[in-house]
């Protein structure tokens, strides 16, 4: 029964989805794209200059053209402290964090539901945020879905180059954390495969086989029959398990729903046997709603860096003996 109402939830969710789009489909106009190598090796964006709380807009080349989003530091104590990076999903609107609108980061974040003292809290603006009937439309190219999650793995990876700067001046260890949901968590997981400059990374209900999220989920609903008819083709591209696994640092803390009918689990925990999986017997979008959950998750792969960064909060760092 448990099983039944979990994929159940996420079947409706998908068909009002379907139903909201009207006639927008994923890839419907095109399905050819460069691999996501290729479009992150492209992408050039520099990082914002960032001092303090605030939001600082970005924008950068891409193989779809010029791309914006925006950086919002949510807690800020200093360049040198550890930093959590945030991507947002994918039907979520992130702007207007407070006080009425609803999302996991908020619901993990805020009001006080965890406590970061000496901590930097960065949110990356992702999907559906801004300009959602332009996004809505450009979802229909393979390459534009794929230019944006580029531009965002190389955006976060910029901002950490910049960060690092600081550590090299003070000869500290510097602490990075990489976290995300859905689509966001696929970036998580990119900039792992093509980057691996994190101290962790913490994919929530996401892989590194995104492909067969528009052909063998649930979700494919919501694919063009372009997709349906070259499932292979759209895998092969939108798929980066072979470059994921091929980092050998254990320093991925991933969580996947086990009823998942978007983020399929069979499928998602390729490229993570090895790895521990924390595993939430729900659907995709009840583990969304389960702020206590995804919270703990969060608080034990904090508490796990950390203890091998040797950062307490309100100590810093152990010096070197």
């Amino acid at each position: 029964m448990k099983k039944f109402l979990s994929q159940l939830i996420d079947r409706w969710v998908i068909l009002l989805s379907a139903f909201m789009l009207g006639n927008i489909r994923y890839f419907r106009k095109s399905i050819e794209s460069p691999d996501f190598e290729k479009h992150i090796h492209h992408v050039s964006v520099e990082a914002p200059v960032i001092d303090g709380k605030g939001v600082y807009h970005v924008s950068g080349e891409t193989f779809a053209g010029n791309l914006e989003t925006s950086v919002v530091v949510r807690l800020w104590k200093g360049h040198e402290y550890p930093t959590i990076f945030y991507q947002h999903g994918n039907v979520e609107r992130i702007v207007n964090l407070f006080p009425y609108r609803e999302n996991v980061f908020k619901r993990i974040f805020y009001p006080k539901t965890l406590e970061l003292p000496d901590y930097n809290l960065i949110l990356i603006r992702s999907f559906m945020d801004g300009e959602i009937l332009e996004h809505q439309q450009r979802i229909q190219d393979l390459n534009y879905f794929m230019a944006r999650l580029a531009f965002y793995t190389v955006l976060e990876e910029k901002i950490i180059q910049s960060f690092q700067v600081y550590g090299k001046k003070k000869k500290q260890k510097m602490v990075y954390i990489l976290a995300g949901n859905g689509f966001g968590g696929i970036v998580v997981n990119l900039h792992r495969a093509y980057f691996n400059t994190a101290t962790a990374y913490v994919p929530l209900l996401a892989g590194a086989n995104p492909g067969h999220i528009f052909t063998e989920s649930d979700y494919r609903r919501l694919a063009g029959k372009r997709v349906r008819q070259n499932k292979r083709h759209v895998e092969n591209r939108l798929n980066f398990e072979n470059d994921f696994v091929r980092v050998m640092s254990h320093n991925v803390y991933p969580m996947l729903a086990y009823y998942d009918r978007v983020m399929m689990y069979k499928q998602q925990i390729r490229g993570y046997e090895t790895k521990p999986v924390n595993t939430i017997y729900q659907g995709h979008y009840e583990t969304f709603s389960d702020t206590k959950a995804i919270r703990n998750h969060m608080l034990q792969v904090i508490e796990q860096v950390q203890q091998s960064s040797g950062f307490t909060p309100g100590a810093g760092y152990k010096k070197k003996t």
